[in-house]
């Protein structure tokens, strides 16, 4: 069995890439998530490999959609060594096997990726002091949307009347409770 495995690091990021190149690849099921590959609680990609056997193949668009560092790469090929699965790497060529040329190319390719997801970093952070020495103020802007002041409005209004609880107020608002008192705290030096 082919199984593809797709991972964009942000919202705002879209699997059409990765989807088109792992359905050329022919793959029998693909599995994706949108998670940070900083983070190493990557559920889709923990099951996918609970889920591949002897045989099968990981077929992933890059080697840095599935794995965070050289080490974790390295780990990964000894583990699928053992367990007699095949990686397939398709926009790199590669396609792990136990000839010393393929193992050295993983690797070459397995580092470099670590290398520019380090580089990325760097530049972020390098960007972020930059504009915070320029004095520009980073994260979102303080206060409220128009929906959601008309929200809080309606929050302190139902909580007013006294009729309804916390938790009626929230569902019909469709709202958390921790955001319920945001509102509240917001409409009482705003309203």
């Amino acid at each position: 069995m082919r199984i593809g495995y797709i991972r964009v690091s942000t919202h705002e990021q879209n699997y059409d890439l990765q989807m088109d190149a792992l359905n050329e690849a022919k793959c029998d099921e693909i599995y994706s998530e949108k998670v940070s590959s900083v983070k190493s609680n990557r559920k889709e990609f923990t099951r996918v490999r609970e889920l591949l056997r002897k045989n099968d193949t990981l077929v992933i668009w890059k080697l840095d959609r599935a794995f965070r560092s050289t080490k974790e790469a390295l780990e990964v090929a000894e583990e699928f060594k053992s367990r007699g699965v095949k990686l397939e790497v398709i926009t790199q060529g590669i396609k792990l096997d136990d000839t010393p040329f393929g193992k050295l190319v993983y690797t070459m390719f397995a580092a470099w990726a670590e290398f520019e997801r380090d580089q990325t970093v760097e530049r972020v952070n390098a960007g972020i002091a930059a504009a915070k020495a320029r004095g520009v103020k980073l994260g979102r802007r303080p206060g409220l949307t128009k929906e959601a002041k008309i929200k809080a409005e309606a929050a302190a209004s139902l909580k007013a009347k006294g009729e309804l609880t916390v938790t009626e107020i929230c569902n019909l608002l469709d709202i958390a409770r921790s955001t319920y008192y945001k509102y509240i705290a917001w409409a009482s030096e705003n309203v």
